[in-house]
């Protein structure tokens, strides 16, 4: 279901981003820095998003994170296009940035699976009020 997806891609994104943090933290706030400048719509949120997470991957050093977010790709973009289509989930998205580079700066690696861990909740109520007016088509292409 899509919820068990949400819930591995959040599973092992703590796992990737603490690795990433600790190896080039550099690079995640360097990708961090381009949301200063998203274009309020829910592609660019969704991309940018995406684009975060892919770069941690990278940047973990075990390109096995990698393979397995590429596998959430067309998924993850769709649910993401969807979920950003309101300004609650855009600011939540800010938050989060903001969060995780204040993280990052502050060299606090071990602060990220609580961190993952809330941010997955709070995302998982804006979801839950959005789902119900989710298409019945929505997954109909994502095989």
């Amino acid at each position: 279901t899509l919820e068990q997806m949400m819930v591995a891609y959040t599973a092992i994104s703590s796992i990737y981003l603490r690795a990433a943090i600790r190896s080039e933290p550099a690079s995640l706030l360097a990708i961090l820095k381009q949301r200063e400048s998203l274009e309020p719509t829910a592609k660019a949120y969704s991309e940018f998003e995406w684009a975060l997470h892919y770069q941690a991957t990278l940047s973990s050093g075990n390109l096995v994170y990698t393979l397995l977010v590429n596998g959430f790709k067309r998924f993850y973009l769709r649910a993401a296009s969807f979920f950003y289509q309101e300004a609650e989930a855009m600011s939540h998205l800010h938050d989060y940035c903001h969060e995780l580079q204040l993280i990052i700066e502050e060299d606090s690696a071990h602060k990220i699976n609580a961190f993952v861990r809330d941010y997955a909740m709070r995302r998982a109520e804006i979801w839950q009020r959005k789902k119900s007016s989710l298409p019945d088509s929505f997954l109909a292409d994502i095989n």
